[in-house]
């Protein structure tokens, strides 16, 4: 598969170790306190710690679906007792029990998915999960304007930037508010490895220059409708 060798040469190539701190800290808020949890994706586990450390929760069970065989062993090497099912998630939802996890983290597995399975995917996860976090990319604010328009002409509410998808909004929440009850929604600062560092020390110049409107993600919480 195409997805499966992607995936595998980012993780025989990939050299960021970077740790994303402030996104961590922001999602710390959001996971449950006790439970078991489905993570759609191992990338922070195996190859760069990014926006999540799963060591931040020992007092959890947590159960993770990956694509990329070079992914998953990765991070098993790192946490051997992690449970973790190699697989696409696409095919990996529907074999699960349903309200078998206390929540789902999908922290940008979805938009790097083909939008057309969205619905499938969310609707899954309601069925398996009683809540969900989600974080997708959106469109930094700087371009807003453009993107507005290239989604009216086209009619289209997405764009795909390699393989990852800059999504609208108000597509992607209306979505997710199909099959969960949405309780918040913010959207979060995700500069790389290059700014990352800098934004704590920063913060007061990015809030003093209103350079808050560089978000490049949302974060959705919420409860399934089912």
């Amino acid at each position: 598969m195409k997805d499966v060798e992607y995936w595998n040469k980012c993780g025989e190539t990939w050299k960021q170790t970077w740790e994303d701190k402030e996104t961590q800290d922001i999602i710390d808020k959001y996971v449950v306190h006790e439970g078991r949890i489905l993570k759609t994706d191992v990338w922070n586990e195996g190859i760069s710690t990014g926006a999540f450390n799963i060591g931040r929760y020992p007092h959890l069970k947590f159960v993770a679906v990956e694509i990329s065989p070079v992914t998953c062993e990765a991070a098993r090497k790192k946490y051997p007792d992690l449970e973790i099912y190699c697989a696409d998630v696409r095919d990996f939802l529907p074999t699960r029990k349903t309200k078998e996890f206390d929540q789902i983290l999908d922290l940008s597995t979805i938009d790097h998915i083909d939008p057309e399975f969205y619905d499938s995917i969310i609707k899954e996860y309601a069925r398996i999960s009683r809540r969900l976090v989600i974080i997708y990319n959106i469109p930094n604010k700087i371009k807003d304007v453009a993107v507005d328009v290239w989604f009216f002409l086209t009619r289209r509410h997405r764009i795909r930037l390699g393989y990852t998808f800059e999504l609208d909004k108000d597509w992607m929440d209306g979505i997710i508010s199909k099959y969960f009850n949405i309780e918040e929604r913010r959207d979060i600062w995700y500069g790389g490895k290059y700014l990352d560092p800098y934004i704590p020390q920063l913060k007061f110049i990015w809030n003093w220059l209103g350079l808050r409107l560089l978000h490049s993600n949302r974060l959705v919480s919420g409860v399934s409708k089912e």
